[in-house]
């Protein structure tokens, strides 16, 4: 389980050589800097959840994440920090989702 463990750094890149992840949560640790845009690359991830940490992203996460050409279900940000037109509002914190999928997880 990796949410509400306290972890602190930055997400690994090599987490988006993980293929068939579909859900990562990390929720609520104390991470750290830009969310990786090798994420982008897991095309059955369904889930990501990062709020509740100090990650920051830009609009490069914004097309990687929130285009069509990614199918995530759940995806779950700090908004103030994270550029994010996935779920078309933000307040403290950002989501968008659909239906949420629990096969091949990390949480």
């Amino acid at each position: 389980f990796l949410s509400h463990n306290y972890f602190t750094g930055v997400i690994p890149h090599e987490f988006g050589m993980l293929s068939t992840l579909t859900q990562l949560d990390l929720d609520d640790n104390r991470l750290t800097g830009k969310i990786p845009l090798q994420l982008a690359n897991l095309t059955n991830l369904k889930v990501f959840d990062a709020h509740f940490n100090n990650l920051t992203g830009d609009t490069d996460f914004d097309s990687a994440f929130c285009y069509p050409k990614k199918e995530i279900d759940l995806i779950s940000v700090d908004c103030s920090q994270v550029t994010c037109s996935c779920c078309g509002r933000c307040n403290n914190r950002c989501s968008r989702s659909r239906n949420k999928s629990q096969n091949n997880s990390i949480a």
